[in-house]
């Protein structure tokens, strides 16, 4: 594949990056002068370097993302030319990219590729920069995945039988998948449609980026990109087993490259099921197909809650 200039955007965004961390290296290395001083100082000093881990992982996830595009990460622009302690800055708990299980990044040229260390879904409220690289991300795999597509804000989406949701910021339609065709046909597609939308918010609206790709009439197609992954939707009323053959039929959709989504959400509506009953679901699918990988999410009616669990975990 041929590399692309990188968007003026995407070299903006790695400069600004490079700057805040700079600036945060200047911080810390002041505090550590004087962290044993006072508890307060101490409390600052542990802050900055929880914060700076933050920083260094969202600019590995951009390298990473923006990698396609020809772009060079210089993470030593980083740096301050004195005074750095060089040392590895640890990522605890309560680092601000949040969810240690998300804890990998689509690679957009290699399938199935997984960067560690890079968080990619984050449940918590996210910095405004936080969710610029995750919109970026998005962004740069859907182009690469559907160059020749028009998408447009899901706020500016309107439908005529259905009421769409309040709070659709994030989450970007293809132009192809607006509801047309006869009145159940539009009926049909409203209805389908909104069930997505209202599946995703419940990441959408703490800053994540979804973008809901095309669906070409007799392919079986994946439903979109949730930041960096290619993710697949899917609801299910059923029993317990219908978590296992909801799980199965979503991997067998495929993005225009051919390949598996790497992450698929279910949002389970059954309220008897339980996260135990869905990891047994989950295990015993993984169990039969070695070559399933990625990443699953399921929300839960019964409690609301959601859950993401790495593959490797479950096997």
């Amino acid at each position: 594949m041929s590399c692309q200039p990188v968007s003026p955007e995407g070299t903006q965004l790695q400069r600004r990056l490079e700057t805040e961390t700079r600036r945060e290296r200047e911080n810390l290395n002041l505090l550590k002068e004087v962290q044993d001083t006072d508890p307060i100082l101490e409390r600052d000093y542990q802050r900055s370097r929880e914060w700076l881990a933050g920083l260094r992982g969202e600019y590995n996830a951009l390298g990473e993302a923006l990698k396609p595009k020809a772009i060079r990460m210089k993470w030593e622009r980083s740096y301050i030319p004195k005074g750095s302690t060089n040392r590895p800055v640890i990522i605890t708990a309560n680092t601000p990219i949040i969810n240690s299980k998300a804890n990998s990044i689509y690679n957009m040229i290699t399938p199935n590729s997984l960067v560690a260390n890079e968080p990619m879904v984050v449940f918590g409220k996210m910095t405004s920069f936080q969710i610029s690289v995750r919109h970026d991300m998005a962004k740069n795999l859907t182009d690469t995945l559907w160059a020749n597509e028009k998408f447009i804000l899901a706020i500016n989406l309107q439908f005529k039988f259905e009421k769409l949701p309040s709070n659709l910021d994030n989450i970007f339609i293809a132009e192809s998948r607006i509801p047309k065709g006869s009145i159940a046909q539009i009926k049909s597609s409203e209805a389908k449609l909104l069930k997505e939308i209202k599946q995703i918010q419940v990441l959408t609206k703490n800053g994540n980026t979804m973008f809901f790709t095309p669906e070409p009439a007799g392919k079986k197609i994946t439903d979109g990109v949730l930041n960096g992954w290619v993710i697949e939707l899917k609801s299910m009323d059923g029993g317990r087993n219908r978590i296992g053959h909801s799980y199965s039929d979503a991997l067998k959709k495929l993005d225009p490259l051919g390949r598996k989504p790497n992450l698929v959400f279910l949002n389970i509506l059954n309220p008897s099921l339980t996260e135990n009953d869905a990891i047994a679901q989950f295990r015993s699918v993984l169990n039969r197909h070695k070559d399933y990988d990625g990443y699953i999410m399921a929300r839960f009616i019964n409690n609301g809650e959601t859950h993401l669990w790495n593959t490797k975990d479950l096997r």
